[in-house]
């Protein structure tokens, strides 16, 4: 079993700090976090999925820009619903978007995580078909 890496966000780091952590220096990451950051009120705790799933720097811009078409709320729902923990491969699922655990078929189209992957998904969706929630 791979060694799990612990988790880059403590509870007594400012929101510069948490940016700093998550990107990485990344430019693109930079812009892609400061952005979600003032998005709204749950907009920091939101964030915090990025480190559960082990998603920093280069390739938050990767996946923002590439797989969401720099769609802020696309890039948010891939992360807390889409996304696998880029360690292990093993989906969570979290946020406003998320189906019901009852939602058999969501369920049972996401099997196929593997690390470091952009989706859970045998047949992902190109960028053009994806809209979402995908169920």
């Amino acid at each position: 079993m791979p060694e799990i890496s612990e988790d880059r966000i403590t509870f007594d780091m400012d929101v510069v700090s948490i940016v700093s952590a998550l990107s990485e220096g990344n430019p693109g990451a930079t812009s892609v976090l400061v952005q979600w950051f003032a998005s709204g009120p749950m907009a920091l705790l939101e964030m915090l999925t990025l480190d559960t799933k082990r998603l920093y720097g280069s390739r938050i811009w990767e996946i923002y820009s590439d797989v969401c078409g720099h769609d802020l709320e696309r890039f948010k729902y891939h992360v807390q619903v889409e996304l696998p923990n880029q360690e292990t491969g093993s989906l969570s699922v979290s946020g406003p978007l998320a189906p019901r655990f009852e939602v058999k078929e969501f369920w049972e189209k996401r099997q196929s995580g593997k690390p470091g992957a952009n989706w859970a998904l045998d047949v992902p969706p190109t960028t053009s078909q994806y809209t979402y929630p995908l169920y």
